[in-house]
C-alpha cells in the first residue's frame, strides 16, 4: 500500500531522531502465514490455526510527535493539518529491523473532539480503519472515521510477509496533549485483517493469510516533529 509505505519512510526519519522514554505494550493472537513465529501450520498449507499463535510486542522505544503542517509566516496552509505519530517500537534498531506499532492522527486539532463524538456515538473510542488497498496518503478522505491510521511493523519477526496486515479498531486517549513536553496516554484495541483475501474471497476471507486480535496501551511525552513550516 502506498499509504504504508510512505507511512514507513517517515517514521524512518523520526525514529533517528526521536526515540525516547515512555512506556506501553502491545499483545493478543497474530497469525502470519509463511512467517514461522506467528504460523504454526504447513506453511504450504491454507488452514489458519486455532487457536492463533500469542503475540507480545514488549517495546522498549517510544516516541510521540507532531508533525507540522506547512506555514508561510504565522499562515497554515488549509490544505494541510498538523498530524500526530505515535509509536512503540521492541528495539532502537532501525524500523525495518524490529517489529513496532504506530498510530497516525490525521489533524491534530480534531483529535479531542473526535474522541468526544465517538464516546456520544456509543463507541468505545476513535475507530481505527485501514485505508483501501490501493488509496495513497494524500488527498486525505473527508470522513471523521477515517482520521485514525494504524499499523503493524514486523521487521525483525517477519521481514517478508505475504501481505501487510491491516489493522482496524478503536483508540481512546486518556491524556491529551499538543505541545513539547505534554503527555499523550491511551488504550487501543484492534483486529488483523488481510484486505486482499477480503476483496478476492469475500467477507469473511476463505484462507486470509493474516489474523489475529491485539489490544494495549501507552503513555508517551511529546519531542517536537521535523519542521515544515516558514517556507
Amino acid at each position: 500500500m502506498r499509504w504504508f509505505q510512505h507511512c514507513v519512510t517517515l517514521s524512518t526519519a523520526l525514529l533517528l531522531a526521536c526515540e525516547g522514554g515512555g512506556e506501553g505494550q502491545l499483545s493478543g493472537t497474530l497469525f502470519v502465514r509463511g512467517c514461522p513465529p506467528f504460523d504454526p501450520t504447513n506453511q504450504s498449507a491454507t488452514d489458519v490455526p486455532s487457536p492463533l499463535p500469542d503475540f507480545r510486542l514488549d517495546p522498549h522505544a517510544f516516541f510521540a510527535e507532531v508533525v507540522w503542517g506547512i506555514r508561510t509566516g504565522f499562515t497554515q496552509d488549509v490544505r494541510t493539518g498538523d498530524r500526530l505519530q505515535i509509536r512503540m517500537q521492541r528495539s532502537s534498531n532501525k524500523l525495518d529491523r524490529s517489529d513496532g506499532f504506530e498510530l497516525l492522527v490525521h489533524d491534530l486539532r480534531k483529535l479531542e473532539s473526535l474522541q468526544r463524538d465517538s464516546l456520544r456515538a456509543g463507541l468505545a473510542g476513535i475507530p481505527i480503519i485501514p485505508p483501501a488497498l490501493d488509496q495513497s496518503m494524500s488527498p486525505l478522505p473527508p470522513s471523521p472515521d477515517d482520521a485514525v491510521r494504524a499499523g503493524l511493523v514486523l521487521g525483525h519477526s517477519c521481514r517478508f510477509p505475504l501481505v501487510q496486515p491491516s489493522l482496524r479498531g478503536f483508540v481512546r486517549f486518556t491524556e491529551f496533549g499538543s505541545k513539547v513536553g505534554d503527555t499523550l496516554a491511551g488504550e487501543f484495541e484492534v483486529s488483523v485483517e488481510d484486505l486482499r483475501a477480503k476483496r478476492e474471497q469475500g467477507d469473511p476471507p476463505v484462507s486470509p493469510n493474516v489474523a489475529g486480535s491485539l489490544r494495549g496501551w501507552f503513555r508517551i511525552p511529546l519531542r517536537s516533529g521535523p519542521g515544515t513550516a516558514a517556507q
